[in-house]
């Protein structure tokens, strides 16, 4: 049998093409911005020091381009691949799963932000912006926002449309799970620097949206639940996204970044970083077992 028509193939390819696609594209921003620092003959000793700073705090955006440009990779290679632009940004099916999940998104993060600042974990600051800089706050909030989607969208359909679908002809569920789980980890492992907590939260994650793609039979159902959390609490709410400060709207912080406080919340690495969001989590996933159960007189 040929091992490119083998249906793990494509799975993988999908996934191989996505590390190299963003690897590529983040060494590419990388460049552009040490040759900015050439041309502009800053050879002062801190200048490495400030390319890295401006490119970890712009990871984000990184990524939502090179899943963008990975994606139409995919269009214009188009018979060579399977998969089209608007079967991944299928944004007319999308209308048809936002809502009630993108509910359910928004309640995890207004337990999440209530529990945590109720609980003196979580200080609110205000509006993070002066009145004459609205425009330039609301643009870079709203190109954030759009990279973050674009991420999400197109995580969720490797991971569920392609790895999931795939895998789930040959294997259990347990096993699907357990490796869209080591995927998507070791993707996020590649992208940032992760912690125990922070890897223990993103393997949770995947198995809540993997739960919610089986149960809605659609990627897209995962991708509006787990873009709208993560868009109200990192632009919304301006927590930090993966020790990557965001452009958030209203400022939200952790009340301190050592002790229970930073361990409860995530401190500066973000809620992805907090034990809350585990228990959240657990609890989540725990939710259909409890409403499964028949109650017996």
């Amino acid at each position: 049998m040929n091992l490119m028509k083998h249906p793990f193939a494509r799975a993988a390819g999908f996934v191989m093409g996505y590390a190299v696609c963003f690897w590529f594209v983040r060494l590419f921003i990388i460049t552009i911005v040490a040759y900015n620092f050439v041309r502009l003959s800053d050879s002062s000793p801190l200048a490495l020091q400030k390319i890295g700073d401006i490119v970890r705090a712009n990871q984000v955006l990184t990524y939502g381009i090179s899943a963008i440009v990975f994606v139409s990779l995919l269009h214009a290679l188009h018979p060579l691949t399977r998969t089209r632009f608007h079967e991944v940004f299928n944004l007319k099916s999308l209308k048809d799963h936002f809502l009630p999940n993108a509910l359910n998104g928004a309640i995890l993060t207004v337990v999440l932000l209530v529990g945590t600042t109720l609980g003196g974990y979580m200080s609110y600051l205000g509006v993070y912006m002066k009145f004459d800089e609205v425009l330039l706050a609301l643009g870079t909030a709203t190109l954030f926002a759009a990279a973050l989607f674009a991420l999400t969208l197109v995580e969720e359909y490797m991971l569920r449309q392609v790895i999931e679908t795939t895998l789930s002809q040959k294997m259990s569920t347990i096993k699907v799970v357990a490796v869209s789980s080591a995927v998507y980890l070791g993707v996020k492992l590649l992208q940032f620097n992760l912690g125990y907590i922070e890897a223990m939260n993103l393997v949770l994650l995947n198995i809540t949206l993997s739960m919610i793609a089986r149960t809605e039979r659609s990627y897209l159902a995962s991708a509006s639940f787990s873009a709208t959390f993560m868009m109200l609490v990192h632009i919304v709410f301006g927590l930090p996204f993966m020790q990557q400060d965001m452009p958030g709207i209203f400022l939200l912080r952790a009340a301190s970044d050592e002790g229970l406080a930073s361990t409860l919340s995530g401190g500066a690495i973000g809620p992805e970083g907090g034990l809350v969001l585990t228990v959240l989590l657990m609890i989540y996933l725990y939710l259909p077992q409890i409403r499964s159960k028949k109650i017996e007189v």
